[in-house]
């Protein structure tokens, strides 16, 4: 089914029919979700132009959110669809001219509500390279009055730009934040002309208390006045008469509107202390009071321990029980350190987890360096607590200080090994690739003297299997993978942790040598394993997910690999964050697979970024 769109003969005007023409144009060059797709334009055997579309069965975007009643945030989610969908368009170079309610129709999508932005008939194309600017000096004014911006309104001809449709979807957030019926406006003040529209539009979004004498549009007023300060604030910059003063793109806007649904401080409102402080706070209130209870637990374990020790060396009749104290408080210590992981946080701030940290780190450093054992075993559980928070500098200056207090203490082979070989991947994820292969066969020399099948031997020796892969030797390193899992299976049993880390690094290894069905099978019976064990959203739980998508990319079932990775985004920046290394590996993997499908401009946005967040994090 399609929708078929004609121009009678009687109104098929010269103009009439370039403006058919432009839209044919138009639609041609766009594929986005958000926008009605073409598919045939020509003429009929009786010379009428027509387009035949995508028939969209569906509600206007105000009706839609009255009759399901959606929430405000629902609404804010559904109209971001919207304003993606309009960037998409301006990425084109087109200009839509005519965004109301009326053109973007929505409809349920496995229970999601999803716009499409019809009736391009009056869009203007622009130059990309001038973010779509068109002068209108030669075509007559087209629109919907009470959405045209006022350089669109103006009677003198004026270059308009992508701004101008960022005027119309302030109008319509305004309607669908507050139920308000904007195409009645002109009605409500009783003239018809541009000025009044304004001043109530303008009046809609301001933080004036509305003066129940008016007319029937305070009513909309009210409802306006009623919305959060940053809402208003968002409605006033997307409103502004000067378009200099207006959001500049509609991603603009629609980042935004997804800074207010975060509890981030929004571009909208004044940058003050007192509100960014206001924003932290409400954004993180569970946060704050769970780093609080942490930061004092620490305080007073930490001192304990180092009292407890202190006690035990005073007296030899108390020492097995006060060193034993002791090792309790120091193991509740690193049970606090390890919650520090965004796995285990799900979305707090890693400001706050950094905070924890740092104060955690200065105390060790300071309290616990006559007490080595301990301090050894600290020093581990910050290195990996940095590590998963992707600030693997810090993660390996605490790394080298758990492996000198390690030897100091004289801590067993095993443990001082795996110490060392966690340095060496923290290496390897800095992209020091030589330097984490030299930290891992470093790692394996102090645990080779063990028995083959010790526990602590295998898991560095599969350490060193996955730099030896890494640096250009993957046959080598299958040969040693193959030996090791297989003991490690028999010794430890298949859900065993050391079990699964060499799964998932051997599959890696399979992958890059072209193996993609043994790949396969070794990351379904991974991600299995780790959904039972971690559910969804766990960083070991996408990695397996992340494999598979690579096998997809390989055997070039790029669709496939989208559809594996596009859900995971979301939760990846939910709970670690938009700049953290795993997001940077999703974003990169998923950009190219919707590349790999020809959708070269669809894609552009997730390299630009995928380019930046490296740049950020890892250097030029």
């Amino acid at each position: 089914d399609v929708a078929l769109k004609l121009i009678r003969e009687q109104i098929a005007s010269p103009l009439a029919l370039a403006w058919f023409e432009v839209e044919r144009q138009a639609l041609a060059q766009m594929q986005h979700p958000a926008i009605a797709q073409i598919f045939d334009a020509g003429t009929t055997a009786e010379g009428h132009a027509y387009i035949a579309m995508e028939y969209v069965e569906g509600e206007s975007v105000t009706d839609y959110c009255r009759r399901h009643a959606l929430s405000r945030e629902a609404r804010i989610a559904l109209f971001i669809r919207i304003c993606q969908g309009v960037q998409h368009a301006h990425q084109k170079g087109v200009i839509h001219r005519d965004l109301k309610p009326a053109n973007v129709l929505v409809r349920d999508i496995d229970g999601t509500p999803m716009p499409k932005i019809i009736d391009f008939g009056i869009a203007v194309g622009g130059d990309a390279r001038n973010a779509g600017a068109v002068s209108t000096a030669h075509s007559s004014r087209a629109g919907t009055a009470v959405y045209m911006s006022p350089e669109q309104a103006g009677l003198h001809g004026r270059d308009i730009d992508t701004r101008s449709d960022v005027y119309s979807l302030g109008v319509m957030l305004c309607e669908i934040l507050t139920d308000a019926d904007a195409a009645s406006l002109t009605v409500d003040v009783h003239h018809s002309t541009r000025a009044a529209q304004a001043t109530l539009l303008t009046a809609l979004a301001s933080d004036a208390t509305p003066d129940e004498s008016e007319s029937a549009s305070a009513n909309l007023l009210s409802a306006a006045h009623k919305l959060p300060a940053e809402l208003r604030a968002i409605l006033r910059k997307a409103l502004a008469e000067n378009r200099a003063d207006r959001y500049d793109s509609a991603t603009a806007l629609a980042e935004d509107l997804d800074r207010h649904r975060e509890r981030r401080p929004v571009s909208a409102m004044p940058q003050t202390r007192a509100y960014r402080m206001r924003s932290f706070i409400l954004r993180h209130r569970l946060g704050i009071a769970m780093a609080s209870i942490i930061a004092i637990a620490l305080l007073v374990g930490v001192a304990l321990a180092v009292h407890g020790l202190g006690e035990a060396r005073q007296s030899a009749k108390l020492a097995q029980a006060e060193a034993l104290k002791a090792e309790r408080i120091a193991q509740f210590v690193r049970s606090m350190l390890a919650g520090i992981d965004p796995d285990r946080a799900r979305g707090m701030d890693n400001t706050l987890m950094h905070t924890i940290l740092d104060e955690a780190a200065e105390r060790v450093g300071k309290e616990l360096s006559e007490q080595p054992d301990v301090r050894a075993r600290i020093e581990r559980t910050i290195a990996d607590s940095y590590g998963s928070l992707g600030d693997y500098e810090l993660a390996q200056q605490h790394f080298a200080a758990a492996i000198d207090a390690a030897r100091s203490a004289r801590l067993a082979p095993g443990e001082i090994g795996r110490i060392a070989a966690g340095a060496a991947i923290n290496r390897w994820n800095q992209g020091r690739l030589q330097d984490a292969l030299i930290a891992a066969q470093e790692a394996f020399a102090m645990v080779s003297p063990l028995p083959a099948e010790d526990r602590d031997r295998l898991s560095v020796e599969s350490t060193l299997a996955s730099m030896e892969a890494a640096t250009g030797n993957p046959e080598a390193a299958r040969q040693r993978f193959l030996r090791v899992l297989a003991l490690q299976r028999k010794l430890l049993g298949n859900d065993s942790e050391d079990v699964q880390s060499s799964i998932d690094s051997l599959s890696s290894v399979d992958i890059d040598t072209a193996r993609f069905d043994e790949a396969r099978r070794l990351l379904e019976e991974l991600l299995a394993t780790r959904r039972a064990r971690y559910g969804d959203e766990h960083s070991r739980t996408f990695a397996a997910v992340n494999g598979l998508a690579i096998i997809a990319l390989e055997q070039k079932r790029f669709a496939d690999a989208e559809k594996l990775l596009a859900p995971q985004l979301p939760v990846i920046e939910r709970i670690f964050g938009k700049d953290h290394p795993i997001a940077l590996r999703l974003i990169s993997n998923l950009g190219g697979a919707i590349r790999q499908q020809d959708r070269n401009e669809d894609a552009r946005p997730y390299y630009e970024r995928s380019a930046a967040l490296a740049q950020k994090l890892y250097g030029a």
